[in-house]
């Protein structure tokens, strides 16, 4: 079986390289802006915060949230070229699969490792194009990686890189904003872990009744304090950009002008009634139909320390359901 599972997962690493090295999900027409963005930023030695882009509204203000990714695809565009783009791209997202699979491969089978591996690259492959996205499912994988690591095997020291990916993330990707909702879900989910153990432990359960409910919470939060400790510093790093608080708000903003709709901005339901991009959408939502059931197991099997796995499947359905673009996010987060 375990020459079965190493064969197995070279086999899913050649067949996802094959789609991601493949002309068709790797090339959009976006590239071009983004090399010559990050020429501009590299001869300049600064970030510009106008619309150099747009002939009518050039002084309109821009809040660039990818301008390292800019740099980096400039750079390396000079160095190896477009193909060469292609393969550093590929080999960014496979080494986030690679850490998706790291976080989940010791506590699954083979059979719900090929599932879910499968069911949430098909949505995936929707956002492999060459584009800052890809920084991001870089970061998202290793803060899942570095949660879980904590979460089933107290294994906390990569918890400690979060802060600094943080800063990386905020300056690469407007999906910056997720590492700390996601630091915020594993948080609630140590605080009611706590909570229970406590309940069990106790020797004398009403004098723990009778503490009050402030002394209570202060005692679940010194049980966390790392946790706590983490994610302020992962809030603190995302104002760590050249727009500082406004560019650590963005997120919450990007959308408020933007100016004209696009497909990629457009929720499921709107797709379907136009017959737009209908693929994507029954595979999303027949691995949301596997999603579904995969708790329903995991409530059976008596399962109940999910607190973060219920709280991320919630939020990255809802994200995949309101817009196109996010299916990315959610392919990783359904893995």
């Amino acid at each position: 079986m375990k020459i079965l599972r190493i064969l197995f997962l070279v086999l899913l690493f050649i067949f996802f390289a094959s789609l991601l090295i493949h002309p068709v999900y790797s090339i959009n027409q976006d590239i071009g802006r983004h090399i010559k963005s990050g020429q501009i930023i590299w001869e300049t030695k600064q970030v510009y915060k106008t619309n150099l882009f747009s002939f009518t509204e050039s002084n309109n203000p821009f809040v660039n949230h990818h301008w390292l990714s800019e740099v980096a695809f400039y750079g390396l565009n000079s160095a190896i070229g477009l193909k060469g783009l292609i393969l550093f791209k590929a080999m960014v997202l496979l080494l986030a699969i690679g850490l998706l699979l790291a976080s989940v491969y010791p506590r699954t089978g083979l059979w719900p490792l090929a599932i879910s591996s499968l069911a949430g690259f098909l949505v995936f492959i929707e956002r492999t194009d060459v584009r800052p996205e890809i920084f991001s499912y870089l970061f998202l994988a290793f803060f899942i990686f570095a949660i879980f690591r904590a979460k089933n095997q107290s294994d906390y020291k990569y918890l400690y890189f979060l802060p600094l990916i943080q800063i990386f993330w905020t300056n690469m990707h407007i999906y910056f904003a997720v590492g700390p909702i996601l630091l915020s879900f594993f948080l609630i989910d140590r605080l009611i872990e706590n909570k229970r153990n406590s309940k069990s432990e106790a020797l004398n359960p009403k004098q723990s009744q009778n503490q009050g409910f402030g002394i209570r919470i202060l005692n679940l939060f010194r049980n966390s304090r790392l946790e706590f400790r983490i994610w302020l510093l992962v809030i603190s790093a995302t104002l760590i950009n050249p727009n500082f608080i406004s560019g650590a708000l963005y997120p919450l903003m990007v959308l408020k002008n933007y100016g004209y709709s696009i497909v990629e901005n457009q929720n499921i339901f709107f797709l379907r009634d136009y017959g737009i991009s209908l693929t994507a959408i029954n595979i999303f939502e027949l691995s949301f139909a596997v999603l579904i059931l995969s708790f329903v197991i995991a409530f059976k099997n008596g399962r109940k320390q999910i607190t973060f796995e219920v709280l991320s499947a919630i939020f990255f359905t809802v994200m995949a359901g309101k817009m196109l673009r996010n299916f990315g996010l959610y392919g990783f987060a359904f893995i």
